[in-house]
């Protein structure tokens, strides 16, 4: 058996009860099983059998035979610390012993792609062999009074005897408290802790339709590709009389009734490339690399850095601390209105869709201000555009100067 989280004091949280059950009364319940209670794990005095804690290594899991796994608090198992692989994992060597995996979270926040969230899924969804046990709280709002607020605790709580129902209702008062977090712990709804990056009427009153941006306009370019699931998109920054102005060059996204096995068109995206450099004087260009690493590192061989400066760039929108900076550079902008774009549909579309996520970064002068990094909300709509013109803004506003141009000589006879 394996006790799974993905971290050693979260698997503490449900070993210490094991152990606290096992050792109590002069360790009556161990002697009873023939248990040999250990601090880390346990084992089978007579028989072969194991208890044991884990974390998150996935890779070292690989192949165990267990036949119990207990995966504990997976509203916090995510693909980026690991979890969404530990939980396959484990699942699989479940399977080669005829076992089964066990799962207990709090309520998750839609749209982070949890443990959590895709077994909530699967319920919903009716897939076989998932039996799950979740009470929530009846409707309630934040403004309605303590009693009734009590009594949707007393719902979600049941028959749990020993909370005081009194000192949640007080916990969810305090000034400090998130109601969004109350929302989740509390009362067990799946509610979303992230706000849109952006309102509709903020980012419609930016909207300069009727801009001419002419050839040969200094610009930055910011390029947001992906393979099939989601859309590719190249998009440009001009600052036209000091003002910003954003437009996308070309959205790739993969059309309704595409065949198993479609690609983004790999050479569209190239030329759309090219003749960005060709129609436009390109002073940078951040791209994100994932799964396009090869093409950025051509563009950058073909387009070579100038007076040493970078032209074509690695930015990789993974990178919590550089990607808050470019987002906080973009949400300023818009705040002050010292914005625009083209008011074109897919990439109003992809920038509404935007949410924000707080990220634990500082900034350079230590000042500990909150940072947020762009994110796809709930609903999983597309914002593909809406990063890459993040990233064509952060290079229209780092690009260097062009090149001075020199004043021809004249020789007099």
């Amino acid at each position: 058996m394996q006790v799974a989280a993905v971290s050693e004091d979260q698997t503490d949280n449900t070993y210490s009860v094991i152990y606290e059950l096992l050792t109590a009364n002069h360790s009556r319940a161990a002697g009873d099983l023939r248990i040999d209670v250990g601090l880390t794990r346990c084992y089978l005095l007579d028989r072969p059998g194991e208890l044991e804690p884990v974390t998150a290594a996935a890779g070292s899991r690989e192949g165990q035979p267990i036949t119990d796994a207990i995966l504990d608090e997976t509203h916090l198992w995510l693909p980026s610390n690991g979890g969404r692989r530990l939980a396959r994992t484990l699942r699989r060597n479940v399977a080669k012993m005829g076992g089964r995996s066990y799962e207990t979270t709090n309520s998750f926040v839609p749209g982070e792609d949890s443990v959590a969230e895709a077994t909530h899924r699967a319920v919903e969804q009716g897939a076989p062999g998932v039996y799950c046990d979740a009470v929530e709280a009846p409707p309630v709002r934040e403004d309605d009074p303590d009693e009734k607020l009590a009594e949707a605790l007393r719902v979600a709580y049941g028959d749990s005897w020993w909370v005081d129902i009194d000192r949640l209702v007080a916990d969810i008062r305090d000034p400090d408290s998130l109601w969004e977090d109350s929302a989740r712990y509390f009362l067990n709804w799946n509610t979303d802790d992230r706000a849109k990056a952006v309102t509709a009427a903020q980012w419609n009153d930016l909207a300069a339709r009727r801009v001419q941006v002419p050839r040969g306009t200094r610009v930055g370019l910011g390029f947001d590709g992906s393979i099939s699931d989601d859309c590719t998109a190249l998009l440009a920054c001009a600052a036209l009389d000091g003002t910003p102005h954003t437009w996308p060059l070309k959205v790739w996204a993969r059309p309704p009734k595409a065949k198993r096995g479609w690609r983004i068109p790999r050479l569209e995206v190239a030329e759309a490339v090219e003749d960005a450099f060709d129609r436009y004087d390109v002073g940078r260009m951040l791209c994100d690399p994932a799964k396009w690493q090869t093409e950025i590192e051509a563009w950058a061989e073909e387009y070579p850095d100038v007076d040493g400066e970078e032209r074509v760039a690695f930015f990789d929108t993974n990178q919590s601390l550089r990607m808050s900076r470019a987002c906080d550079r973009w949400l300023t902008a818009i705040a002050e209105g010292s914005y625009s774009h083209d008011g074109s549909k897919v990439l109003t579309e992809h920038v509404l869709a935007m949410h924000r996520r707080k990220v634990h970064t500082r900034d350079e002068d230590d000042d500990g201000r909150t940072r947020f990094v762009f994110v796809k909300g709930p609903e999983r709509l597309k914002i593909d555009a809406g990063i890459a013109a993040v990233l064509a803004l952060e290079a229209c506003m780092t690009m260097p100067a062009p090149p001075a141009k020199r004043k021809p000589k004249f020789a007099f006879a």
